[in-house]
C-alpha cells in the first residue's frame, strides 16, 4: 500500500511518486513537463511515421522531385541521417522554419491542455 504522500499528482504504481533529480518543485512545473512530454511524444509519433513511409518506399510519384533545380527526386534520397543530408541547404532551411512555426504558433508549449485541436 502507498502512503498518503505517495497519491499526490505524479504518482505511479509501484514507485510511487518519483523525482530522483528534484525538478518538479511546485503543481505547475508538472504539469508544464507533462504537456511538453506529450508534445514531443506525438512529434516522436510522426517522425516515425515519416520513417515507416520513407523506408517502405512509398513516394509522391515517379516524377515527384525534392529539387528540380537540382534533379533531386524523392525516391533517390537515401534512408536515415544520410537522407537528410542529401536534401539542399534551402529545404533544410524550410523544414527548420516550419518546425519554429508549429513550435511558437501552431503547437505553443504554453498550451498545457494537450488539445492542439488536430481531432476533431
Amino acid at each position: 500500500m502507498y502512503a498518503a504522500d505517495d497519491m499526490e499528482i505524479g504518482a505511479l504504481p509501484p514507485l510511487g511518486y518519483f523525482d530522483p533529480l528534484g525538478m518538479i518543485t511546485d503543481t505547475e512545473k508538472f504539469k508544464r513537463y507533462r504537456a511538453v512530454e506529450r508534445k514531443h511524444g506525438r512529434i516522436a509519433m510522426l517522425a516515425m511515421l515519416g520513417t515507416f513511409v520513407h523506408n517502405n518506399f512509398i513516394t509522391f510519384g515517379d516524377y515527384s522531385y525534392l529539387s528540380i533545380s537540382q534533379d533531386i527526386q524523392f525516391r533517390n534520397v537515401s534512408n536515415g541521417i544520410k537522407g537528410i543530408l542529401q536534401v539542399p541547404l534551402a529545404g533544410q532551411l524550410q523544414i527548420l522554419a516550419f518546425c519554429g512555426f508549429v513550435e511558437l504558433f501552431w503547437w505553443p508549449a504554453s498550451q498545457l491542455d494537450g488539445d492542439y485541436g488536430a481531432c476533431k
